[in-house]
């Protein structure tokens, strides 16, 4: 036998819903400064964020590279603020919101990371590219058969400008894959110039006369 039966009484209904309500509300007012002192937590790690992100002094004696100032700048930001995040929300009691964000965080580094591959694998062949600086702004370069002149590396392309005044995107891991070979690392350089001759051109005296004139011209090398 089904002895249950609804409440149909509107105090019946009425009056439970308002009883929870009110304790919600009381429990929302004794932990709002609970909720103040939180949120005056997170604020005081992001300003020190900033402050420690900025540090010119701090990242100097690290690298003097930019590209590795930058990204270090922007992990540390990144690390203060999770610091910062994670005390607040201690404080709060939400200890099972820390592991869903844990959680979210590695669930949503997967799907990124599986989605943008090649804005990964960009970004981390600049990351090292910038450690083993192969070479430097303004230098002579020749990548993956482009030639000339580096005018700057993002975390996502390295820029070239041609001799013939084109700008050429060459993608990072396109970079790192490459051969690269660096005109300006090194002060001399040998350059090969095909020069013919007639089959009634005395061949030595054209060879002594090709040396005496190479030796007047600025910059070549006596040997």
């Amino acid at each position: 036998d089904n002895d249950t039966r609804e409440a149909t009484r509107l105090t019946d209904r009425l009056l439970p819903n308002l009883e929870r309500f009110s304790v919600k509300v009381r429990n929302f007012i004794a932990a709002l400064p609970l909720f103040l002192l939180a949120i005056l937590i997170l604020a005081a790690f992001v300003w020190l964020a900033r402050r420690a992100s900025s540090s010119q002094r701090l990242f100097g004696r690290v690298s003097d590279n930019a590209l590795i100032q930058s990204l270090l700048r922007q992990v540390v930001r990144a690390s203060i603020v999770t610091i910062g995040l994670f005390l607040a929300l201690e404080l709060l009691g939400a200890t099972a919101l820390v592991g869903a964000v844990l959680g979210s965080v590695g669930i949503v580094s997967l799907a990124l990371g599986l989605a943008f591959r090649d804005l990964a694998e960009n970004y981390l062949a600049s990351i090292i590219l910038s450690i083993r600086q192969p070479f430097k702004t303004k230098a002579v370069v020749e990548i993956d058969g482009m030639m000339g002149k580096v005018i700057r590396m993002t975390t996502r392309e390295t820029v070239l400008m041609s001799f013939d005044g084109n700008h050429v995107l060459l993608p990072n891991s396109t970079v790192f894959k490459s051969k690269v070979t660096n005109f300006t690392r090194s002060d001399n350089r040998r350059f090969k110039v095909p020069i013919g001759f007639g089959t009634d051109v005395d061949l030595r005296a054209a060879i002594d006369l090709g040396l005496d004139k190479l030796r007047t011209i600025p910059g070549v090398l006596g040997d």
